[in-house]
C-alpha cells in the first residue's frame, strides 16, 4: 500500500516545513519536511542557501522519502488494513521509527484493532507529541483526517537558521500542483465527517437505529449505543458505539 494524498498532507501538517535549506538541531543540512542527503537526492547542502524551493517540489521530495516508511509498514503489518489505517501507521513510523517494535502492531496483527488504536498513546513522550499521537489514533480508529489543508511554512536565512517568527500558513489545496499526488491513492480531501454518538438527535439517527434494530425515535441514547457496538463487532469494526465514517459506510448511509 501507499499513503493516500490526504495522508501525505495529514503527515505534513504534523511537521514544520522549511522551504529553504537549513541546518537541523544537529547541524545537518535539511530541506522541506525533514529531508536530508541520507534519504537520497537532492542534497540540501548543495542547494542555494536562502533561496525558496517550490512547495510542489518539497512535496515530491516528501512523497519519495515516505516510500521507505511505506515499505516498513507493509512489512510489519500482516493483516489487510484500510487506507486511513495505513496512513495513520505511516505517520506514526515517520515520527517514531518504531513500527517494527510497537505493541500497537502486535495487537493489530492479532486482529484486535481496538487495542491497537489505544496503543498509539503508549508513544506519548515528550508531552508535546501527545496532540499528534491523538490525531494518529483517531485517524486509525475512525478515518478522520484532522488536517484542513493548512500547513505551516518557514523561511531560513543564508546561514541555514530557521526564521521561526516569519512562518506563514499555506493552503495545500490551492498551492500544490495536483500532479504531485499522481502516484498516491485517491481519497476524499478534507470533508467533515458525520459522527453520531450519545446525545445526537435528528433525522440522521433514525436510519442508524433501523439498521441496528432498535426503536427509530431519532434519539441516540444508551440503547442505541449498545446496539451500534454489537453491529460494529459483527462487521469487524472498533466497537466504540460511535457511528462515524466507517460505521456509516458499512451501513451504506454515507
Amino acid at each position: 500500500m501507499k499513503v493516500s494524498r490526504q495522508g501525505i498532507i495529514e503527515i505534513a501538517s504534523h511537521e514544520s516545513i522549511v522551504d529553504m535549506p537549513y541546518r537541523d538541531s544537529k547541524g545537518i543540512w535539511t530541506i522541506g519536511i525533514g529531508h536530508t542527503a541520507s534519504a537520497g537526492p537532492p542534497d540540501p547542502s548543495l542547494m542555494q542557501q536562502g533561496r525558496r524551493v517550490p512547495m510542489s517540489e518539497i512535496f515530491r521530495i516528501f512523497a519519495s522519502d515516505l516510500e521507505a516508511f511505506e515499505k516498513r509498514v507493509n512489512k510489519a503489518v500482516k493483516l489487510p488494513v484500510a487506507q486511513h489505517e495505513f496512513d495513520a501507521l505511516t505517520s506514526f513510523d515517520f515520527n517514531t521509527g518504531g513500527i517494527d517494535r510497537a505493541t500497537l502492531v502486535r495487537h493489530l496483527n492479532d486482529g484486535d484493532r481496538a487495542k491497537a488504536a489505544t496503543a498509539f498513546m503508549s508513544w506519548s513522550k515528550p508531552p508535546e507529541i501527545i496532540d499528534r499521537r491523538t490525531k494518529e489514533m483517531q485517524l486509525f480508529r475512525s478515518g478522520h483526517y484532522s488536517s484542513d489543508g493548512k500547513l505551516s511554512v518557514y523561511p531560513a536565512d543564508s546561514n541555514g537558521r530557521v526564521l521561526w517568527r516569519r512562518g506563514k500558513k499555506v493552503d495545500a489545496l490551492k498551492t500544490l500542483d495536483p500532479s504531485v499526488f499522481d502516484d498516491a491513492p485517491e481519497a476524499p480531501l478534507f470533508s467533515a465527517p458525520v459522527v453520531l454518538r450519545i446525545g445526537s438527535t435528528g433525522d440522521a439517527v433514525a436510519p442508524v437505529q433501523e439498521i441496528v434494530g432498535v426503536e427509530a425515535d431519532g434519539w441516540f441514547g444508551p440503547i442505541t449505543e449498545a446496539a451500534v457496538k454489537d453491529y460494529q463487532r459483527s462487521k469487524g469494526l472498533v466497537p466504540d458505539g460511535i457511528a462515524g465514517p466507517l460505521t456509516l459506510n458499512a451501513m451504506k448511509l454515507s
